[in-house]
């Protein structure tokens, strides 16, 4: 047998482009922004931001894509009902960033780039100190070059138009803005609801 090595328990991301339509840039401008805590960026007052129809076909774009990644990459079950509950604007100005984060109350997150630049900031999954998937800190061996097995994390270089889509767990950041043009991207949660657990035998119904 010719030896083979196993890709066991791998994160899924979703990667694919809506166009940016120019109504929908527009109406982002427009938000009121607060500056964060960490003095390093803006988000929209808003954090429901689905709610305006100025966003509506945009929802729906971003909905169906929702859809092909956990019913039809997934393979979730169709009764589960997927609810994009939160979404909200990002803005950041030269030098602004965002740091180490994931995202709580949600199953599914996600960025859909409006207006990025070259050196505006990638973003940066981090692998995280105590993901098992290879080596641990504890003993980590040095390697001649990463791969998918060893890599510390994954760099994703925006366009406009760019969509992902991964489990709210993962950790990820992004770079500083070097240009001086600004950067605005929308964040969204996905939750879930109905019947679940109905085959582990621990069912429960989240309405």
């Amino acid at each position: 047998m010719k030896p083979q090595v196993h890709e066991l328990f791998p994160t899924p991301v979703l990667e694919s482009n809506i166009p940016v339509q120019k109504e929908w840039l527009d109406f982002i401008k427009t938000l009121d922004y607060d500056r964060t805590a960490m003095d390093n960026g803006y988000i929209s007052n808003n954090r429901a931001i689905w709610e305006y129809p100025e966003l509506k076909s945009l929802y729906f774009e971003i909905k169906d894509a929702v859809k092909y990644f956990a019913y039809g990459q997934l393979n979730v079950s169709s009764h589960v009902y997927l609810d994009l509950l939160r979404g909200w604007a990002v803005k950041h100005m030269c030098d602004d960033w965002a740091q180490n984060h994931c995202h709580m109350n949600s199953i599914f997150s996600g960025i859909y780039y409006l207006d990025v630049f070259d050196e505006s900031g990638d973003l940066v999954i981090d692998k995280g100190q105590h993901y098992r998937n290879c080596f641990m800190p504890t003993l980590s061996p040095d390697v001649t070059m990463f791969n998918k097995f060893t890599m510390q994390s994954w760099r994703h270089h925006p366009t406009n138009g760019g969509l992902l889509i991964f489990p709210s767990q993962v950790i990820h950041n992004v770079e500083r803005n070097r240009t001086k043009n600004v950067r605005y991207c929308i964040a969204f949660d996905v939750f879930i609801r109905g019947t679940l657990g109905t085959y582990a035998g621990s069912t429960v119904t989240v309405k």
